[in-house]
């Protein structure tokens, strides 16, 4: 006997009308797939999940590189970059740019007879000033002493270098070039003085001898007494030294009547009345009234002291 539900009729399960066999159960569901992860992927049999090996350290670009770019200071800029297309790129970007400089035309220097506008574009480009003024206050180098600096040399380097469109930092440096020169010319010419000096002094001494500091002394003398002083580049010259020495011995003591007096001539008596009078001018008479100083009176005033004895020794009396 066949049992009988709403689920089971004769004609088969589901009213499909098969064989009269119970139908069959449904399928479990298939168990969802696991997605594997980089921690958690399926694990191999009879062991732990696998872990991927770490990946490689980048490799040294720069070792790949030709010689030439750790030879070339010009290529130096490039090993700077930290990866190899960066510096790709600015070496390519160089490259176009090195080549577009090649082709462009350099600007020309304008003619003589160029317009002005012409010249000021050409100022600005070379970075000249556009009149003299724009070469500072001085061209002068601090170094140098003011007192030697040539004020007509600078008017005309300034007309110069404007004319020829220099910049200001090349005439400071044609400017201190200038000044070395002169400080190099007057060393020069002080060590040529100094020898020159000391090559007429030894000829002076050799000449003078012992009396070498005597004679100095009384040409020292005499050329201050005419208005000269001793420190005159003249008396660098051992020839004018002599002069000033033989005119002092021309007017002194030893070559006037001092000693033996001749009385026919009456040289002492001439040289005391033009040494007293006021009005004579000469050297002695303007020394003794107190011209040249007082060291220079008493000099003279002792000279005419020996000349008044020599005179009475020998009985010639002085007429006033």
């Amino acid at each position: 006997m066949k049992l009988r539900s709403f689920l089971y009729n004769e004609e088969g399960a589901g009213g499909g009308g098969g064989s009269g066999a119970p139908p069959a159960a449904p399928a479990a569901p298939a168990a969802p797939a696991q997605q594997g992860t980089l921690l958690t992927s399926e694990a191999p049999a009879g062991g732990a999940p696998s872990v991927p090996p770490p990946a490689p350290p980048p490799s040294d670009w720069k070792a790949g590189l030709p010689p030439v770019f750790g030879q070339e200071a010009a290529l130096a800029p490039f090993m700077g970059f930290d990866d190899q297309a960066a510096m790709l790129e600015a070496l390519g970007k160089s490259y176009l740019e090195t080549k577009r400089l090649v082709g462009a035309k350099a600007p020309a220097r304008p003619l003589p007879d160029a317009a002005p506008e012409e010249w000021a574009k050409w100022r600005k480009l070379v970075g000249a000033p556009d009149d003299e003024a724009g070469y500072g206050e001085t061209l002068r180098p601090e170094d140098f002493p003011e007192e030697m600096w040539s004020k007509d040399f600078e008017k005309e380097a300034r007309a110069l270098f404007h004319k020829h469109n220099l910049t200001p930092e090349a005439a400071r440096d044609l400017a201190a070039m200038h000044a070395r020169l002169v400080n190099q010319g007057l060393d020069q010419s002080l060590a040529d003085d100094s020898a020159k000096l000391q090559q007429e002094s030894q000829a002076l001494r050799t000449k003078w001898g012992t009396e070498f500091a005597q004679n100095a002394h009384e040409a020292a003398t005499f050329a201050k007494t005419v208005g000269l002083s001793p420190d005159d580049p003249i008396f660098r010259e051992g020839k004018y030294v002599e002069a000033m020495f033989a005119a002092a011995r021309l007017i002194g003591e030893k070559t006037l009547p001092v000693g033996k007096v001749q009385s026919s001539t009456g040289g002492g008596e001439i040289w005391l009345r033009q040494t007293y009078d006021p009005n004579s001018g000469t050297p002695d008479s303007r020394a003794f009234h107190g011209e040249f100083g007082p060291e220079r009176q008493a000099e003279v005033q002792a000279r005419m002291f020996k000349v008044h004895e020599e005179m009475d020794a020998q009985g010639i009396p002085y007429r006033t």
